[in-house]
């Protein structure tokens, strides 16, 4: 189609168009799903509309063209100009409501019905995945030799998903264990707080941190620096470095061989020894948004908004990194992940338990 909009066309019907407009200079996720004989198309994860298909026979796949017409085999006539990274075909309704489009489409593709799938920033040439066939270029074809990973969705991490915990927080029971482990979130702050608001807590609901003295809360400072504490030795700073108002930052908390270290958005912000700090390496409540010892919406409250929390039993980042958008992938020895805006609850997705909630929570455009 000569036009921005998202269509389907099948020759001699007329063009299913859905509308919206596919921005320019910018990576761009567009899916086309048929389930049911209905036709629905989304941009950056967003639906755009459903448009019947009673048209058009499902009679199957027998020719592909990737990027050009196969009507009109020429580099002129509804040529597609730019590039695609990990086209992707699967039989079955992948999609069925909003979702967080994936940065890298092969993560848990091993899973699904795949038809094609051509990743050549990991394979290092055109085969289809999916049988090793070969893609057969036609005039000119560059790869740029890197997989796509890039983090500029604009869907993310300020859409689906995100977990409102200014008037509320969320709690559980659990059974964690860790020698190297990694606490990190992207987290959203309007204003900040006049007290030291936790975003993860693993001390003991309501009581006195003193019953659990080596339980630990991470939380930010009033001047916006990450910071640490336990009963045995009170509160840390990791460096000066503060957490941006008004924006989306990832932040991350990571113990490897005894030291722990914080970052902001991939930047080491500073370091403390556990020996000073006497964390114990295990948790069995842990509270989230709030200061556990209070357990209130006052003394401790963080007040903004949480994007993916992750717990990971391991040290996932040693040095200065670019956080991924979506750190659901690649994702390997989670202890705990919430992501609403692709499961549709408050479930964590590696225990499938539910979060209990204390106070109003307000999850942003999930599905």
């Amino acid at each position: 189609m000569l036009s921005d909009h998202t269509s389907v066309y099948v020759n001699g019907f007329t063009p299913l168009s859905f509308g919206g407009s596919v921005p320019l200079n910018v990576w761009t996720h567009v899916a086309w799903v048929l389930k049911n004989d209905v036709w629905t198309a989304y941009l950056n994860g967003m639906a755009l509309g459903a448009v019947s298909d009673s048209v058009i026979p499902n009679y199957g796949i027998y020719h592909l063209g990737i990027g050009g017409s196969s009507g009109d085999w020429s580099l002129f006539a509804n040529k597609f100009v730019g590039s695609i990274s990990q086209p992707m075909i699967t039989h079955k309704a992948k999609y069925t409501s909003n979702f967080i489009p994936a940065t890298d489409l092969s993560v848990g593709a091993s899973s699904l019905p795949v038809d094609v799938f051509v990743n050549p920033g990991f394979t290092g040439n055109l085969l289809n995945q999916h049988d090793n066939s070969t893609i057969t270029p036609v005039d000119t074809i560059t790869t740029t030799g890197v997989r796509y990973l890039d983090t500029a969705i604009a869907t993310t991490p300020a859409g689906l998903g995100a977990i409102n915990l200014t008037s509320g927080w969320l709690y559980n029971n659990v059974s964690w264990t860790w020698t190297d482990v990694t606490f990190e979130t992207w987290l959203y702050m309007s204003s900040r707080s006049s007290d030291t608001p936790s975003i993860f807590d693993t001390r003991p609901w309501g009581v006195a941190a003193t019953t659990a003295p080596n339980t630990c809360a991470f939380y930010v400072t009033q001047s916006g620096s990450l910071g640490m504490w336990t009963a045995t030795a009170y509160g840390f700073t990791l460096g000066n470095a503060a957490v941006s108002l008004n924006a989306w930052n990832h932040v991350a908390w990571v113990n490897h061989n005894g030291i722990w270290s914080g970052y902001i958005n991939g930047v080491l912000a500073g370091t403390l020894a556990n020996s000073t700090l006497h964390a114990q390496g295990s948790a069995t409540q842990f509270g989230l948004g709030v200061n556990s010892s209070a357990f209130n919406l006052t003394s401790g409250k963080f007040y903004g908004s949480l994007f993916q929390p992750m717990i990971t039993a391991s040290a996932k980042y040693t040095g200065n990194f670019s956080p991924a958008s979506d750190l659901s992938a690649g994702a390997t020895n989670a202890l705990f992940f919430l992501n609403p805006g692709a499961i549709g609850s408050l479930a964590d997705t590696v225990t499938g338990q539910t979060m209990s909630v204390g106070g109003t929570i307000v999850t942003l455009g999930s599905r």
